[in-house]
């Protein structure tokens, strides 16, 4: 063959030995890499549930009901699956809205027929069902308003041990009432602002008016009121008139809700499907119950998680809680600290732990606070009955998203967004499982992995 031939003879020998090196790599990777990317998969559920429903879904109705039902089968292609059923109040904010300019037109008659006293209990008797409403989601009112069923699901998946903790992953399938955008001084006038402005001062009238009528010896005794006193209540309650406006401005129409809340929603449905596929294949979770829910009523107070939490305890192992509300741009992303309207505290701890991992990841994801009368999200359930929880949204004061409007359709909702809520939840529990078992690594994905959206 000669030297000439015996070198080809070596060469292609090296090259064949190569390409074996390559292939084995190839394939290494082919089966580390899921065969599907997760936010893929995520995206098209957004797509294919915004495009099935038939316009928005109101809490407690027939739609919403119905979509539960759709939930529900989604859920038991992976795990065993529930839909649980309680009756809410979808008109909770109107029926409030409503009394509230009652009440202020009571304080302005108590007022001005000399029993002022009758006024300060009126005012404080609605502050402490307002507050009632806003942190705990019932008030003496309830029992008057009109109710409807509402259909919450949840499906579970237990550890391969003794279950130490669960892990609560939270969405919400309803979609809020469309309101007219209106400028200018209808604009103020539709909001509740001009409301809860007449509300407070007419209360703090009638509180200095008490105090007059103890100095003055005639608390208890009928008498008109001096005629700079009628004039001033009047001034003050023209603003509670704003009610009417308010209520005029809701449109009887419901958001379509890609974004809130079908991106929570396809979130939580992604989580169920990762994790029952590693438990399938042998990499089960040593000591986490996972619980992956969708709620209904949270645009009329966060209604049906708080029932879902109360009659689900035997599921809550030393649990957390992990919302996700409004994924729209991966930049807004941001755990709450606070929510139900700015009253209700989160877990700060559990938020900068989650804060932590994201960033550990190469995300930026801080903390943020919803407002007084800013909005509430299903966290907040949680919350009142002593679980940590935090939610992730991309809704935070201070963002603009369509949310609530017409345009909250699959093309508002990044890919990117929706693939490190998802990134960020399958570390979180990796962490919570590998602080009790002793035997695996913390680090589930992987020592010194980059997550990227190529991954999830």
């Amino acid at each position: 063959m000669g030297k000439f031939g015996a070198f080809a003879s070596r060469l292609k020998e090296t090259v064949a030995r190569i390409k074996d090196r390559k292939n084995i790599v190839a394939q290494e990777e082919t089966e580390e890499a899921p065969p599907i990317r997760l936010s893929d998969e995520a995206m098209a559920f957004i797509r294919t549930f915004s495009a099935d429903g038939e316009g928005g879904r109101k809490a407690a109705s027939e739609e919403s009901r119905s979509f539960a039902r759709k939930i529900a089968a989604e859920f038991r292609n992976f795990a065993d699956t529930a839909i649980t059923t309680l009756r809410i109040s979808p008109d909770v904010e109107k029926a409030m809205t409503v009394i509230a300019a009652v009440f202020s037109l009571c304080m302005f008659l108590f007022i001005n027929m000399g029993v002022p006293y009758l006024a300060v209990a009126f005012s404080l008797f609605y502050i402490v069902q307002f507050y009632n409403e806003l942190t705990k989601g019932k008030n003496r009112f309830r029992r008057f308003f009109m109710t409807a069923e509402a259909s919450n699901v949840h499906a579970v998946i237990e550890p391969e041990g003794e279950c130490t903790h669960t892990v609560v992953f939270t969405s919400h399938h309803d979609t809020a009432e469309i309101r007219k955008k209106e400028e200018g001084i209808r604009g103020i006038l539709s909001s509740l602002l001009p409301l809860v402005v007449s509300y407070a001062s007419l209360s703090l009238l009638s509180l200095i008016m008490v105090i007059v009528e103890v100095v003055g010896g005639r608390l208890l005794a009928f008498n008109r009121s001096p005629l700079v006193v009628f004039i001033l209540s009047l001034i003050l309650l023209l603003p509670s008139v704003s009610a009417y406006f308010h209520l005029k401005s809701y449109t009887g129409r419901f958001a379509p809700g890609a974004g809130d809340n079908l991106s929570g929603l396809a979130v939580v449905r992604t989580l169920l499907h990762y994790f029952s596929r590693e438990k399938k294949e042998g990499r089960g979770l040593s000591s986490v119950r996972l619980v992956f829910a969708s709620f209904d009523g949270e645009e009329c107070g966060t209604a049906g998680s708080l029932g879902w939490f109360r009659s689900n305890s035997h599921l809550l192992t030393d649990p957390l809680v992990i919302n996700f509300d409004g994924i729209y741009r991966e930049d807004d992303l941001v755990f709450l600290v606070k929510d139900g309207n700015g009253l209700i505290p989160l877990s700060f701890s559990l938020a900068s732990r989650c804060s932590r991992t994201a960033s550990s990841m190469g995300y930026r994801m801080g903390v943020g606070k919803l407002g007084f009368l800013g909005g509430e999200t299903d966290a907040a359930s949680a919350a009142v009955l002593g679980i940590p929880a935090v939610t992730l949204t991309s809704m935070a004061p201070g963002t603009d998203t369509p949310a609530h409007t017409e345009e909250d359709t699959p093309d508002k909702v990044s890919e990117e967004a929706v693939s490190r809520a998802i990134s960020v939840a399958i570390k979180l529990v990796a962490e919570v499982d590998g602080a009790d078992d002793k035997g695996k690594s913390n680090d589930y994905l992987g020592s010194g992995r980059r997550y990227k959206i190529s991954k999830y």
